[in-house]
């Protein structure tokens, strides 16, 4: 049998996301855009969307520090995601 062990190579936070685009208009950042979404997303998340394109860069860039595993975390309070890239080892 054999031993493994993580190591936290970094975190890397997403917050506030209920204050950006879409749910703030970019140009006029005064105006706040109404967003529906699917009637059940409660049932599995509590923080917001946000973009693949930007979780795909801080894995990429998790990935680029030497992490092979990662967490996500929602934290509700803050409407945010939270990455934990991590190594996995064999000890």
């Amino acid at each position: 049998m054999k031993t493994y062990v993580e190591k936290l190579i970094k975190e890397k936070s997403v917050t506030e996301l209920d204050l950006r685009f879409p749910f703030y208009d970019e140009e006029y950042p005064e105006n706040r855009n109404e967003i529906m979404v699917p009637s059940n997303q409660l049932g599995f998340t509590e923080a917001p969307s946000m973009s693949i394109n930007e979780a795909i860069k801080i894995l990429k860039d998790l990935k680029d520090l030497g992490a092979n595993r990662v967490y996500f975390a929602a934290h509700v309070d803050h409407f945010s995601y939270y990455f934990y890239g991590t190594k996995l080892m064999e000890i």
